[in-house]
């Protein structure tokens, strides 16, 4: 799939990604990338004092790197 491949991609090269799960938009980037969560601050204008939601599968889901997400109303 061309849209995983360039998803996986982006978030290799710190760069973000935009997801849809059903009621929410999501805006994703490798959590272990200062560059790419700065990234997210700037396009949401958040203020650095808040945290993200840093989303992670636990136990032995073969995730390598988490993916740290700001999770955001849909419209």
């Amino acid at each position: 799939n061309n849209e995983l491949k360039n998803a996986l991609n982006a978030l290799k090269s710190g760069g973000i990604v935009l997801y849809q799960t059903d009621t929410i938009w999501g805006i994703g980037c490798d959590a272990l990338s200062d560059v790419a969560a700065q990234k997210i601050f700037k396009i949401k204008k958040r203020d650095k004092s808040k945290a993200l939601i840093c989303l992670a599968q636990g136990g032995d889901g073969g995730m390598e790197y988490p993916m740290c997400t700001l999770i955001t109303a849909k419209g």
